[in-house]
Order: C-alpha cells, then structure tokens, then sequence
C-alpha cells in the first residue's frame, strides 16, 4: 500500500490508523509522521498521537551480534 493511499484512508477513518511492521525505515517514519500516520516497529521506533498524548521514539536499530564485555 502506498503513502498516499493510506493518508487516503486516514482522511476518510473515524479513528487513527496504526501502521505496524517489523521495521520502519527512517525515511518511511519521517514521511508517515508529517502524513500523521501512527506507527510503531518491532525495534520499538513508533509515533503515537491520542488524546493530546504524543508517543515518539526514533533511531532504534537492529542490534548488532557483539558478545556481552566480561568485567575485569
């Protein structure tokens, strides 16, 4: 589905549409935020806007495969 086509329905919902997926580009979650589309991804990025609440966490990326450091 497109951004367009979702900002579409948005237009047209009686209540605010939630996007999910496992991840959300940066650039995806820029322009679904500035269409006031709610999101959230399984890295824990999301924008949630209700009731004069804001919800919004960016930046989370996948972690990397380091081994935990053993203290001294």
């Amino acid at each position: 589905m497109t951004l367009s086509s979702l900002a579409h329905r948005t237009s047209a919902a009686p209540h605010p549409l939630l996007v999910v997926g496992d991840r959300i580009s940066r650039r995806s979650a820029a322009a679904l935020r500035d269409a006031g589309i709610q999101f959230v991804d399984a890295l824990g990025n999301a924008f949630i806007a209700f009731d004069g609440a804001l919800v919004e966490v960016q930046g989370r990326t996948e972690p990397t495969n380091q081994a935990p450091k053993s203290s001294p």
